[in-house]
């Protein structure tokens, strides 16, 4: 199989997005923050035409041409030849979105047996794998054993258990990260937001204010769908001028709004 990726340069479509802007299923249907949320995952999704060929399986997990025709029960990884990082990685979000634990684990085998126990990208990706497989002792022994975690390992970990209802265990993990970014705050936020816990969303919300933590579409839409929640007239007016006057205005972001102001 020729090489057609290299390491440096997944770890440029580092998995932060797409595994943490839909970290919990929203309960109250909210159709213009989904359309956002899609879109923005499919930005950090593998497209079809980018991969070779033989990656590309209508129903199965598919593999290299010199390994098996799938991952499937049955399917012994000892047959595997080494893969590499590139391939490891599309593997791994391909488990995830199909909710694959028995090839997740498979994988997860194969990657320690061809020397990739240390490649951080990698497990990071792989937390994300049983994140979206409900195995959250999986995600955190996986995560406990990163050489230096860094902020994209972290938040991948936050979205798991915020994703599986655990949404204690997330904020356990945000207040305990060494170091945030937006995408932590937007994902914390998001998750009490779609779990009907609207007024926690809004203190967060102030809180990342007084932190100085610049605030992106992400966030206004999390927010609004919040005070649409709280039917928080009031806050939304509030939040409605810092978008204007922060130059936020999008389609997604006029759409929260419009849902926003229907609600209240």
């Amino acid at each position: 199989m020729q090489p057609w990726r290299t390491a440096s340069m997944w770890a440029r479509r580092a998995p932060h997005a797409s595994g943490l802007l839909t970290l919990a299923p929203s309960t109250k249907g909210n159709a213009p923050q989904s359309r956002l949320l899609g879109s923005l995952s499919a930005l950090y999704e593998y497209k079809p035409q980018s991969l070779p060929r033989c990656l590309l399986g209508p129903k199965s997990i598919p593999v290299a041409e010199s390994a098996p025709s799938n991952l499937g029960v049955g399917c012994n990884v000892d047959e595997f030849q080494k893969m590499d990082a590139a391939t490891y990685a599309c593997l791994l979000r391909r488990c995830g979105n199909a909710k694959s634990l028995l090839d997740a684990k498979r994988l997860h085998r194969h990657m320690i047996g061809s020397g990739y126990s240390c490649d951080r990208l990698l497990w990071n990706l792989l937390v994300q794998a049983y994140g979206k497989c409900g195995s959250l002792e999986d995600a955190r022994a996986v995560f406990d054993n990163i050489r230096q975690p860094n902020v994209f390992s972290w938040n991948i970990l936050m979205a798991a258990y915020a994703q599986n209802g655990c949404l204690e265990g997330a904020r356990r993990l945000f207040d305990k990260m060494p170091q945030r970014d937006v995408v932590s705050w937007n994902s914390m936020i998001a998750a009490y937001a779609q779990n009907g816990h609207g007024k926690m969303a809004l203190e967060l919300f102030r809180e990342m204010d007084v932190e100085c933590v610049k605030s992106d579409q992400i966030t206004f839409v999390s927010i609004l769908d919040a005070c649409a929640g709280l039917t928080a007239l009031g806050e939304g007016k509030a939040i409605h001028a810092n978008i204007v006057d922060g130059a936020f205005e999008s389609d997604v972001v006029g759409n929260a709004l419009v849902n926003m102001y229907g609600k209240c």
